[in-house]
This record gives C-alpha cells, structure tokens and sequence, in this order.
C-alpha cells in the first residue's frame, strides 16, 4: 500500500543504506506504518522518516554543504499564520536549518558561478537561519549557513524551481503565480 494523503514532493537519495524514493507531504501512514509526512520507499516497502516535523512537507532537495551530501526537507505550518521551516536530514539526524514568514514551496540547487547553493522559493519575505537573517522576495539562496536575496527577487509566490544547463551555461528556472 502507499501513503494516506497527498504527496507534495518526492527526490531520490542514499542515506548510506542505499538509494531509495524519498516523498514528503500531508500524510500520516505509509505502507501500514506510522510516518508523519516524510516516508522512504526502497523499491520493496515503506519505512517511516524519524521526524518531528511540524506541518506539511512541502519540498525536498539533496544537497551537499561541504558536510556530505543531506536531505533537505522544508515544511509549511497553516497552523494560524502560515510559517515554514527547513531541515537538513543526514548523518547526525534532522537538524533546524532556517524559518520563513510564508510558505516554502519549492527547493533547487543551483550554482551561479559562486559555488552550489540551496535555493528556496515561496512565498515569505523574510528567512532567519543560525547564522544571519534577511528580508528577501520570496526566493532565497542559502549557502555554507548564510541567507541571502536572489537579485530583486519575485513579485509573486514561487512554486516550482529547477537548474539546467542547455549548453551556454546553467541557469536558474522558477515558476509560480
């Protein structure tokens, strides 16, 4: 059997134990068992994440911050106001990474020519990390734990972001309202 409510986001990633479909959203089971919002599916059954995640997941990413590679997860609350919250998931468990005013819809990697960053798209203004916060415009790009604005930013919510290379050089894609 599969999970009990929707699928936001789903990545592939090997956590050391082997490569396996990682899919994150509103459920509460998947395949009989316990797993709030985030399950790992190794192509024969469903395994429950350890979290404590408060909220939807609604992104996932792997990404390497020069610790190896993790499992970044990002939840929105809809608990009164809307909030989100970004997880790194990897050898030495889930780890707070950044808090949002708004929503995160949607994680990337991208490298701009400055080295490889995590970003972030939604709909929030403002990031706080361990490190530093920032006002930004809805996309954000995190990098060895500093926050930073992506140029001007957007002028509406992002929900879907993605980094190709077509031959000239990689390239930032983002889509939303």
């Amino acid at each position: 059997s599969g999970v009990d409510g929707s699928v936001h986001a789903v990545e592939w990633f090997d956590d050391g134990s082997g490569l396996a479909l990682y899919a994150g959203g509103s459920f509460q089971n998947a395949g009989g068992s316990a797993a709030k919002g985030l399950a790992r599916w190794n192509g024969i059954e469903w395994s429950a994440i350890d979290s404590s995640f408060d909220g939807v997941v609604s992104a996932l990413a792997v990404f390497d911050d020069g610790n190896g590679p993790a499992m970044y997860v990002a939840t929105t609350s809809t608990m009164g106001s809307t909030s989100g919250q970004l997880f790194r998931c990897g050898s030495g468990g889930v780890q707070w990474i950044a808090s949002t005013n708004g929503a995160i819809h949607a994680l990337a990697v991208h490298d701009d020519g400055n080295g490889a960053a995590l970003v972030l798209g939604g709909s929030f203004t403002f990031i706080t990390t361990a490190t530093n916060s920032a006002s930004v415009a809805r996309i954000a790009r995190l990098a060895q734990g500093v926050v930073t604005s992506l140029g001007l930013g957007m002028d509406a919510e992002v929900r879907a972001l993605t980094s190709f290379d077509d031959g000239t050089g990689s390239a930032l894609y983002a889509g939303g309202a």
